[in-house]
């Protein structure tokens, strides 16, 4: 098993940096889902399906290391991401 070194201090920033994201895109939607501050709950549920997929994104990128994978993997786990983000936000607002 190799182990694969990085700057510890950018790694721990960058950690950090994502995490305080991840909490402030959740803080985002809950206030999106109880008080639909966009006034049309239905675009709320879209922007809050947005968000999900962002969050998606940056916990595959960051704390799953698709960003040091080979690029097959990442064309997959991205093209997932991006095809169920559109297929689930593509039923939500055609329905």
């Amino acid at each position: 098993m190799a182990l694969i070194q990085t700057r510890s201090g950018t790694t721990k920033t960058t950690a950090v940096v994502v995490g305080v994201v991840l909490a402030a895109l959740t803080l985002g939607s809950y206030l999106l889902g109880i008080d639909h501050l966009l006034g049309f709950s239905r675009l709320a549920m879209a922007v809050i399906l947005v968000i999900a997929f962002v969050k998606v994104y940056l916990v595959t990128q960051y704390f799953m290391d698709i960003r040091h994978a080979p690029t097959w993997l990442k064309v997959i786990v991205h093209g997932w991401t991006v095809l169920t983000a559109g297929i689930v936000i593509g039923l939500y607002i055609g329905l």
